[in-house]
């Protein structure tokens, strides 16, 4: 799977919404931009008591995100 966490720096993208060609959100994402891009095989998400969260078996770009 290829997989990209994308940045939405307006925080005006309005309502995700998923469907079977694809998912977007109601206002587009003009303006986002791609902060971490790879292929995912498998992934184990923890988080730890500060809500800071880490993946592990990711192939690609490491990144960061929160719970």
């Amino acid at each position: 799977m290829h997989i990209a966490l994308m940045v939405d720096p307006g925080n005006n993208d309005g309502t995700p919404s998923a469907t079977e060609p694809g998912i977007g959100f109601s206002n587009g994402m003009h303006g986002d931009f791609a902060s971490a891009t790879g292929t995912l095989s498998t992934a184990t998400v923890t988080c730890d008591a500060s809500g800071n969260a880490s993946a592990t078996r990711w192939t690609g770009t490491p990144y960061s995100m929160r719970c």
